[in-house]
């Protein structure tokens, strides 16, 4: 991987042009070739070719490597299909994507190895047509698109083409818990790469987010709340839990107690309104079992 930040003599200019200068003068094609691959990222988010490059910010462009075989994790549980799509309840442990330091195998892995036309779907050859990516120690519902077609209009900026994702989460109980909006500003974390940040502690440009707190149930020292939000941002709703004062149960990176194995998150819930180009779904699956069993400590 190649990281470099944007200096002020580079502020203003197209990113195709600044990273092709930091690749050794790259040519053209093979600069194209990495934003098209969705290998260019600037402060953490895909960014396309022809964007403006600010000064101060972190751009890393990342190697191609195919997903080494790793030993099988259990099987694909597969719990909506269509010509379309598949949508497929990921357990806690297994991450997403590869990673170099991963022990099992990546969801990306056993879904190209059932699809393999879905190589070359979505922000990276390896990503099987991935709509958007669960942190591994979140358990839930994952998308993965079977055409290019059906990939972006799930990932259409229309507002009549809205995919929704609804979470269950776990905090201790507390009475300031309110139902209602959760908006604040995220960004890279200046001095902790393995999360994001809010206000001065944000490196780079910040990003708006938004997360509905729909429902707070009270379950002994527990409360289980339902989450929803239409575009996610890396470990959004953990630091949004973190700023209200309630972080996950189990996620101590964001100040949540060490009592649980794993941080208390579960994308229960997918729901697309449908377009022309791709029909309507909304597909829900029970909370997962460790979680059932952790509110009944109560």
């Amino acid at each position: 991987m190649i990281r470099f930040t944007v200096s002020a003599a580079e502020d203003g200019q197209r990113l195709d042009a600044v990273v092709s200068a930091h690749l050794d003068g790259a040519s053209r094609r093979a600069t194209r070739t990495a934003f098209a691959a969705g290998r260019v990222l600037c402060d953490g988010h895909h960014v396309s070719k022809g964007q403006r490059a600010t000064a101060g910010s972190i751009v890393e462009v990342l190697e191609q490597v195919a997903p080494r075989p790793l030993p099988a994790s259990q099987p694909l549980t597969i719990v909506y299909e269509t010509e379309e799509l598949v949508i497929v309840d990921k357990p806690w442990g297994q991450p997403t994507v590869s990673r170099d330091s991963d022990a099992v195998e990546s969801l990306a892995a056993q879904l190209l190895e059932r699809y393999p036309n879905t190589r070359g779907i979505g922000f990276r050859p390896e990503e099987s047509g991935l709509v958007s990516r669960l942190d591994t120690a979140t358990s839930g519902l994952v998308i993965c698109a079977k055409s290019p077609e059906a990939f972006a209009a799930l990932r259409s900026p229309r507002p009549d083409a809205k995919l929704t994702k609804t979470y269950d989460a776990i905090v201790h109980w507390g009475d300031d818990l309110r139902a209602g909006p959760i908006e604040c500003e995220l960004g890279p974390h200046k001095t902790n790469p393995r999360k994001v940040a809010v206000g001065k502690a944000i490196r780079g440009k910040p990003v708006t987010t938004r997360t509905e707190l729909l429902e707070i149930q009270h379950w002994g020292q527990f409360a289980l709340l339902t989450l929803r939000l239409t575009r996610g941002y890396r470990h959004q709703i953990r630091a949004h839990l973190a700023l209200l004062g309630h972080p996950l149960v189990g996620d101590t990176l964001y100040g949540g107690s060490s009592d649980f194995p794993r941080h208390a998150l579960h994308a229960q819930r997918v729901t697309w309104l449908g377009t022309d180009a791709l029909p309507s779904f909304d597909v829900a699956v029970p909370l997962a079992a460790d979680l059932t069993e952790l509110l009944g400590r109560r």
